[in-house]
Order: C-alpha cells, then structure tokens, then sequence
C-alpha cells in the first residue's frame, strides 16, 4: 500500500478517514468526500436514434462535446447533434462494415476503421473523404488520433499495429504487436505512448515514436478486448471476456480496481470513465452499466436497449451517455442525468 502512494506523490487529491481504500482514491484522482455530498442521481434517456440498418458498433462524442458520432456494420457513421439528437450528416465510401472511428482533437477530422482493411479520413466541415489509408492486410479493428491530431495509431485483425502521419497518409511504423486480432489502440495524453490490446490476452505499452515495446503490462490467459488510458496516462482501463473491468497501474502494473455485474463472453465492448466519478461500459444483457469508479459498486443499469450494448461514449462537459445496440437494436441512446 505504501509504495502505491510513493509512486504518485505529487497527485493533488484530498484524503478523508472514510475512504474505503485511500489509495485507490488517491490513484483515480477522485475526491472521496464528493459521494457524502452529492448523491447519484439517476440517468435515463433523453433521445434515440434510428437511421442505421445493422449494428451499431461504435459511439464517440467529438471532443467539443457538439456532436455525437456512430459506426455501424452498415458501412457508415452518421454524426448527429448531441443536444437534440437530431441527424447532421452521414459518412459512405467504406466497402465493408466500420468497427471503430475517431475525432481527432482539434474536431478537424474523423477517421474510420473498416472490415475492408481500409482507414478512411473525413473533413468534418464537408463530410468528404479526403484520404484513404492502406497498408493493413486483414480488418482494421480500431483507431486513436494522437492528442496534437498529426498522427493516427491503428490496430487490425493482421496483428499489427501502424502508426500515419494524418497529413500525408504515410505510414511511419508499423508494430508486430499481438499474436492474435488487435482489440484496441489508445494513445496517452501527451502523445508519447500507446496502449495496444489483443485476444491474445496482452496489453502492451509503446514508444509512439521508436515504436518499442516497453511493457507488457498484462498477460492473462483470455483476450482483453478493450484498453484505455485513464488519469492522465497514469492507469489503464482494460475490458475482459471474463465480464470483468480492471484498472492498472501503469508504472508497475499494479492491478488497483475491478468492475463486475455486466456480462461480458463473446463481444468486444467500449468501456469509459465520466468525469472521473463514474465508469460506463457495455454489457451482453442488452443495458448500459454505470459504476462508482473509486468505490466500485453498481450505481445503475440503463435499460431499453433490445440487444447487446457494444458501444458507450461520455460526453467530455456534460452529464451525458450515449450508447449503441446490436443487431436487432440498431438504435443510437442519448442519456442524460436531471
């Protein structure tokens, strides 16, 4: 407990005698007395969205919080409004269904990752192609821009991970990074790491510029489906086949929270912390979860979906949800607390 809290000295957060597990708090940046003072209040929906004909399979809010994206097997994203819900425009070209997109930072462009092998870049002023990326032999499974929005990480069902300069469509690295399907790409918020994910069951860390491993941050025996920094680079959220969420420690892989109730066996699900209270993640039940990230407990199952829940976004300002459903959904949820 006590080299926990020497490694991240320096982390402002207050301490309270009713924390449950101070260091835990003290790692996720939360403020332990904020559950005795505000109360949860519960989300429900506020819109839903039909206009897709397959699955939805990815929801992002832009990073401005304006807009609201969603990807489906159709081969398509429509983006829509976040505060109406109301539909803005739709994005085709893909050849094959889209497994994942991203905003980059600077809400210049998205760029989608398709089962056609593809990464497509999108004005999103116009909502035009402006570039196709090819280099990837098998299903383009995720994508991450870098947070100065120059560079693009991907990950493909070719066990690679490549690394594009946005502004040329050059591919600069390319990673032998898994020994199965790559789940999932994130870059750290300064740019300087990426997080990859595969079904072979590693999270691994890397140089985003020499692109060397520098850690193998876990190793289980199932696949991670999903991984993501959280606090500032400092810990990593990963998602299992095992219906579990944990959260590790970067710097010594330190395993600090663990996450259940959802279920969770064949598909790969978004997971997302909210303004570092909560923590929101898909499940196969058909609902969105919503837990108390530092205390780890259920604090509510969003239900109305009608089929699996894949995709979850939180919107970076407000107190907002959006999910995806599955195949006999299709439907986009927007939800919202009071």
């Amino acid at each position: 407990m006590g080299s926990i809290r020497k490694q991240l000295e320096g982390l402002a957060v207050k301490r309270s005698s009713q924390t449950l597990d101070p260091p835990r708090g003290l790692l996720l940046g939360v403020e332990p007395e904020r559950t005795e003072n505000q109360p949860y209040k519960n989300f429900s929906v506020a819109h839903t969205l039909a206009g897709h004909r397959k699955a939805v399979s990815s929801v992002k809010f832009s990073p401005d919080g304006l807009w609201l994206g969603s990807a489906s097997a159709d081969k398509t994203v429509i983006i829509w409004r976040s505060r109406t819900g109301r539909f803005k425009a739709r994005l085709e070209g893909h050849k094959d269904g889209i497994s994942d997109f991203t905003w980059s930072k600077d809400n210049q462009f998205i760029a989608t990752a398709s089962d056609d092998s593809t990464i497509r870049l999108w004005n999103t002023k116009t909502y035009e192609c402006v570039r196709t990326l090819r280099g990837h032999t098998c299903f383009v499974s995720c994508v991450d821009f870098r947070p100065d929005s120059e560079h693009l990480v991907s990950g493909s069902f070719d066990e690679t991970v490549r690394v594009w300069q946005v502004d040329t469509g050059h591919e600069l690295v390319t990673l032998k990074a898994h020994f199965d399907p790559v789940t999932a790409v994130n870059y750290n918020p300064n740019g300087t790491l990426i997080v990859s994910s595969g079904y072979d069951g590693l999270c691994r860390i890397w140089d985003a510029v020499k692109g060397t491993c520098l850690k193998t941050l876990v190793d289980q025996p199932g696949p991670i489906t999903f991984a993501k920094f959280l606090q500032g680079g400092k810990l990593i959220l990963t998602v299992s086949l095992d219906s579990t969420l944990q959260i590790w420690v970067v710097k010594d892989g330190t395993k600090i929270a663990t996450y259940t109730g959802h279920m969770n066996e064949y598909f790969c699900l978004f997971a997302q912390e909210a303004g570092k209270k909560l923590l929101v993640s898909g499940s196969e039940d058909n609902s969105v979860y919503v837990w108390d990230i530092l205390k780890t407990n259920l604090l509510q199952k969003l239900d109305g979906h009608k089929d699996v829940v894949l995709a979850v976004s939180c919107h970076p300002h407000e107190n907002m949800i959006a999910s995806g459903g599955h195949e006999k959904d299709k439907t986009v949820k927007i939800w919202i607390q009071p």
